[in-house]
């Protein structure tokens, strides 16, 4: 499914400060595209409770979907996916101060 062919239904939207929104926001706006209608909501799970309740559709990570297994919704994935990807900042104590569970973490968000 593409952007336009999504853009046609309500968007369930996290709330401002999200960081799925808000790179949604600048994917949607560097292409020019706008949505018609948005809810605005708290938190994933509310956005999953309101896309089983047939209000729209919502964007929520993949690891929230595997955990819930229980929503009644059905996933699409955007042919655009290389777009759905924002940073994540992790603060870590010094390296003097960290556990081998800390250290080992951090070894697995640097990949390969």
């Amino acid at each position: 499914m593409d952007w336009p062919d999504l853009l046609r239904f309500p968007i369930i939207w996290r709330e401002a400060g999200s960081g799925i929104r808000h790179v949604l926001e600048r994917i949607l706006a560097d292409r020019g595209l706008s949505a018609s209608f948005l809810l605005e909501v708290t938190g994933a799970e509310a956005v999953g409770q309101a896309v089983s309740a047939g209000v729209g559709i919502g964007f929520v990570a993949k690891t929230v979907l595997a955990q819930r297994s229980d929503w009644d919704v059905k996933v699409v994935h955007v042919r655009d996916e290389t777009a759905l990807r924002w940073t994540l900042y992790v603060a870590a104590p010094d390296e003097p101060y960290q556990s081998s569970t800390m250290r080992a973490f951090l070894a697995s968000l640097q990949g390969p």
